[in-house]
């Protein structure tokens, strides 16, 4: 779709999304948000309506290993819009869009995240429309998290779109029983129901809390394929968490090839003694995963969208590190992920500047060795952000 920025920056200025209580403005933040939090702002009206949102300008470049094949310029614009607004009988509105521009082919697109309607009544709360609400410890990968199984690296933009669903939720402090309905699944370039696609289903999930252990259970049938996880994570000593997250499907997608019975367990530990630095180490066994020589399949380019291919093998290392107030409040990320059995793997690098109180700088440098999505190749970044 091709677009001009000015009336793609405006667009994205008008949009909304919805929370009236503690909770982020985006419903599925992960359990340990991995990026430095930005805080909503409020209006009079006491919060009953709020709204958070970016601009960014950023110039990137793939740099090929190969000498025969040229640098691939990836620069771009984009902007977000989120907000809600709470009504007095208890009715939420709430809406999450996206807006990008890539310089290089002049063509620009809008998705539309998350958009919807709740209502809560003491305990219980019904949603219909599109939303994330990703609730699981894994770092990047989540294999009992059905609707959710992937989210950004630590330190790059916030994986922010979500599912079309009905949703009913029963929510007591400690506890929390979801039963979704999924009309379906699959969704065009704007994030709309794609209905040359069908994948429907259902899912039903519990949630558990407390100061010291977590705890949820997955279910899920989409399309007469059934799916069955859970998850747990220990806070020991109140510096340290452990947690395991397994799950069965009886088919999954690996690359282009379809998988049956397959078994996915993840477990990891995560380090936060270091009142500036969080540290954490993940090992994932996938029984289905690729063996052998694996053609090249083509795919997304950009650095975020590489993790929902990148999986594809029996056994990988998952590790990142992430300062924080260093120089200027700064902060510095170095994330890795390594086939534990081939010589394939990522490093990935960011460091951010805050400017003043709604604007940063900062710059990634990535490498990318025989991945099956993306060539050998060096990625490079620099970008401003205006938060507000």
């Amino acid at each position: 779709m091709r677009a001009c920025l000015p009336g793609l920056m405006f667009l994205l200025s008008m949009a909304a999304n919805a929370a009236t209580d503690e909770r982020e403005l985006e419903e599925a933040a992960p359990l340990d948000a991995p990026s430095v939090a930005v805080p909503a702002s409020a209006t009079a009206m006491d919060q009953a309506y709020r709204y958070r949102g970016y601009a960014l300008a950023e110039w990137s470049n793939l740099i090929p290993d190969a000498g025969a094949l040229k640098t691939r310029d990836q620069s771009l614009a984009e902007a977000n819009g989120s907000g809600s607004m709470s009504l007095r009988s208890g009715v939420q509105l709430f809406g999450d869009v996206t807006g990008t521009y890539h310089f290089r082919s002049e063509s620009g697109n809008i998705l539309l995240n998350q958009a919807g309607v709740r209502y809560g009544a003491e305990s219980w709360e019904l949603l219909l429309g599109k939303e994330r609400a990703r609730k699981s410890p894994g770092m990047v990968v989540s294999p009992s998290d059905f609707l959710f199984p992937n989210d950004s690296l630590p330190g790059m933009r916030e994986q922010r779109a979500g599912v079309w669903m009905a949703r009913a939720s029963w929510q007591v402090p400690g506890h929390s029983v979801d039963a979704i309905y999924l009309h379906n699944l699959a969704v065009n370039d704007q994030g709309m129901p794609d209905d040359d696609q069908m994948r429907r289903g259902a899912a039903l999930r519990y949630f558990r809390q407390s100061s010291a252990f977590d705890a949820g259970i997955n279910y899920a049938a989409i399309e007469g394929e059934h799916a069955a996880g859970g998850w747990a994570q220990i806070y020991l000593m109140k510096t340290t968490k452990v947690y395991l997250d397994v799950a069965y499907l009886e088919t999954d997608r690996i690359l282009s090839q379809s998988a049956h019975d397959v078994t996915k367990i993840l477990v990891g530990a995560s380090y936060e003694g270091y009142s500036d630095g969080l540290f954490r180490l993940e090992v994932l066994a996938n029984n289905r995963g690729l063996d052998g020589v694996v053609a090249i399949v083509p795919g997304t380019t950009d650095a975020s969208g590489v993790l929902n291919t990148v999986f594809y093998r029996r056994w990988y290392g998952i590790a990142s590190v992430q300062l924080s107030d260093l120089w200027k409040e700064s902060v510095f990320t170095l994330n890795h992920i390594r086939a534990l059995e081939y010589s394939e793997w990522v490093w990935m690098a960011r460091y951010e500047i805050p400017l003043t109180r709604h604007q940063a700088i900062g710059s990634m440098l990535g490498f990318f060795h025989k991945l099956a999505t993306i060539p050998d190749a060096t990625l490079v970044t620099l970008d401003w952000k205006y938060n507000f």
